[in-house]
This record gives structure tokens, sequence and C-alpha cells, in this order.
């Protein structure tokens, strides 16, 4: 008798499983060292029946970039609307960046850490639409924040006209760094309370955007 065929549950239960291994075995051995074969060895799969869901490593790769963009986008996207008022939001927003890289660190390297390939080495090859979602994906994000940023009401807003991507983009700088420095465990080294440092930092970085924050 046949084998009844995956439902599309079970299809993307393994794309799952296949997108985890390729996260673990990229911030273990790097993108150049991923093979489909490795990552085929570890969901328990033939390295032929791997390429039924992705056709290669790239495809795989711009898929878990897309997916993290994604789950970002909708940690802050959840943070503003939780947190309308603009005293409550730009710091809530702060925050959920942070407990997106904390909470995720092996993607988070992916997507800001690791030299990994960008929109631009996939010009001009099959895959530049899907680098071009992957891309869209991540300045979706982006965008989200210069909006919020440009929405504060302006008797309360500390940012010039045409500032608020560049200052975004400095504060993200800030972020990143605590974020890179709490996951290599480098902050709690120095800093014996690091929840108290974190919210020093978000309440200064929201200075720069918003009057009289109260955080």
């Amino acid at each position: 008798m046949p084998k009844a065929p995956r439902t599309q549950d079970e299809v993307q239960e393994i794309r799952n499983r296949i997108l985890d291994e390729a996260i673990y075995l990229i911030t273990e051995k790097g993108f150049n060292n991923l093979s489909m074969r490795s990552i085929a060895s570890r969901v328990n799969m033939t390295a032929a029946n791997i390429y039924n869901y992705y056709k290669n490593k790239d495809e795989l790769y711009l898929d878990i970039q897309t997916r993290g963009f994604e789950q970002l986008y909708d940690y802050l996207q959840q943070a503003l609307d939780d947190n309308p008022d603009p005293h409550a939001g730009i710091p809530a927003v702060m925050r959920a960046y942070l407990d997106f890289g904390i909470s995720f660190p092996s993607l988070y390297e992916i997507m800001f850490i690791l030299n990994t390939p960008k929109y631009a080495d996939y010009q001009n090859t099959s895959l530049e639409p899907d680098a071009y979602v992957e891309k869209e994906t991540a300045m979706k994000a982006a965008r989200l924040l210069v909006e919020a940023i440009t929405g504060i009401p302006p008797e309360v807003s500390r940012v010039e006209t045409g500032e608020a991507f560049a200052l975004m983009t400095q504060v993200w700088t800030a972020l990143h760094g605590i974020v890179s420095l709490y996951n290599s465990r480098v902050l709690q080294e120095v800093e014996a309370d690091t929840e108290a440092f974190i919210n020093r930092c978000i309440n200064t970085y929201s200075r720069f955007f918003v009057l009289d924050t109260g955080v």
C-alpha cells in the first residue's frame, strides 16, 4: 500500500527541524562549512531526501534569516501595540529587541554577528528574489522603529526632522552591544546586577528620543 503523503503540518515540522539543526551547525562550524549532508545526518534523513525541502544550503539560510526577522518584527510590533504612549513604547521596544537577542542567541548570532551572505551576494543569481524578501523583511523591522520615532508627539520628542533613521541606528548599535556582551557572558562578569544595568541603559537611550520618560 502506498505511503500516505505527509500533511502540511508534518512537512512544516520537518522544515523546522532542518532549520534548527542548520542554525546549530552555522553557529558551530560557520556558514562556509555548512552542507546539506551534515544537516541531513542530524535530522536522520538521507542527503537526497533533504532536497525535497530545500534545494540548497543558501535557500535554507535565507529562510532562517527571513523567519528570524519576521520573529523580531513581531516582538517589536507587540511591544508598540502594548505600549502606545511613547513614554512607555520607546523603552518597551528596546526591551523587546534585547529580549529577542537574549532569548535566541544562536539565531541572533546568524542574523547580526556572523559573516554570512548578504543580499548583494545573491544579486544576479536564481536566489535573488528570496534574498530580496529576506532583506525587505529585515528592513520592515527597521522601518517600524523609524515610524515609531517619527510618530512621537512634537511636544515630547527630542528628534530633529530627518534624524530618525540615523538616531535609531546609533541606539541599535548600543543595544546590539548589550546583547553581544550578555550572550558571551562578558556582561555578567563586569556587572553584578545585569538587569539593573540594562534598565539604566534603556532609560538613558530613551532620553535620546522622548522628554521625561519616567522609566
